[in-house]
């Protein structure tokens, strides 16, 4: 993943791009549906197929933990994992029940259930980049609220930029921002003029 040589405007315009990309709508039948209910949910193959074309090389998923938990008093494997998108990154978290020998308690199995879970957690931080949204709506009650705005979230399309965080403060980066950081093109993290490191400022020397 090389895109040193893009300024931090230019990251954020590729960003939003692919971000434009990753929160259309996915062809239709990629709904599916946990156990012939209503528990509506999109496979993670369809996800990673939608990563690749839309990010390509700037996408990546890396695991950051794999444990064993008590949930309700079942064992089950819990993985945390990071998707990241260019400079933007996202949590997920799956988890997925594990079986023991009843005579050895050792476990049955650790291969798939950490896959499932992995798989879950996958996901879930594909959700938090909210590709999907569109298509899970109808059977989300949090697709009712006004301020999820739904509508919106093809913010390029509207001709208007998605906006970047500061990684320190949190705070959206302005105009004045982004100009200041121009001024240093090997920054490619978000940060606002008074948290730029000093260290980086004499890089640009």
């Amino acid at each position: 993943m090389n895109y040193s040589n893009l300024s931090l405007t230019e990251i954020l315009q590729l960003y939003n791009e692919i971000i434009e990309k990753l929160t259309a709508q996915f062809p239709e039948g990629s709904i599916e549906f946990k156990n012939n209910n209503n528990s509506a949910f999109i496979p993670t193959q369809v996800y990673q197929t939608r990563l690749e074309e839309a990010a390509g090389p700037f996408w990546s998923w890396s695991i950051k933990s794999i444990d064993l938990v008590s949930v309700d008093n079942i064992e089950k494997i819990r993985v945390i994992g990071t998707l990241k998108i260019l400079i933007a990154e996202r949590d997920g978290i799956g988890f997925a029940e594990i079986q023991r020998y009843r005579d050895t308690n050792k476990l049955v199995d650790v291969k798939y259930p950490t896959l499932a879970a992995s798989s879950e957690a996958l996901r879930d931080a594909c959700n938090n980049f909210r590709m999907g949204w569109k298509d899970l709506a109808p059977y989300r009650e949090w697709a009712k609220n006004p301020g999820v705005k739904l509508n919106e979230h093809s913010s390029t399309s509207k001709g208007r930029t998605r906006a970047l965080e500061c990684v320190v403060c949190n705070q959206v980066l302005t105009e004045e921002d982004i100009q200041y950081l121009a001024q240093y093109p090997h920054v490619k993290i978000p940060f606002c003029k008074i948290h730029l490191p000093g260290h980086m400022k004499k890089k640009n020397k």
